[in-house]
């Protein structure tokens, strides 16, 4: 049996994510290994209604922070955990990374205010 691995592709938008993601997961089926494609903010309806919201209305970035992680709660317990633990393996378009440059980096949000955050969803 193959160990499932869970694979984040980070980067800015139009650097060709979701374009990587293509030839990766063409890779899982030449192998016949077992996979999903997700992303983030989504991967389910909840968080999609989250990406909604967060591309339609202008948000302070403490605000889009917090939404990000309820929605990557939802993400990881209910779409990616769920598949690990089948044995499948996960190919995200994006994930936490993102949250520290666009809301951290970018948006001015202190890293260690993100990270504390991080801590108190804990999502081991």
């Amino acid at each position: 049996m193959n160990t499932p691995i869970f694979l984040t592709l980070e980067g800015v938008n139009g650097s060709g994510k979701s374009t990587a993601i293509k030839p990766l997961s063409q890779v899982f089926e030449d192998f016949g290994l077992p996979y999903i494609t997700t992303r983030e903010i989504g991967g389910n309806a909840f968080c999609e209604s989250i990406r909604l919201l967060s591309f339609d209305i202008k948000l302070d970035n403490r605000t889009l922070a917090l939404l990000a992680f309820a929605a990557r709660v939802e993400h990881v317990e209910k779409v990616i955990k769920p598949a690990l633990q089948k044995g499948i393996s996960v190919l995200c378009d994006r994930f936490d990374l993102s949250t520290y440059a666009y809301q951290g980096v970018h948006g001015g949000m202190p890293l260690p205010n993100i990270l504390d955050i991080e801590k108190a969803v804990d999502l081991k």
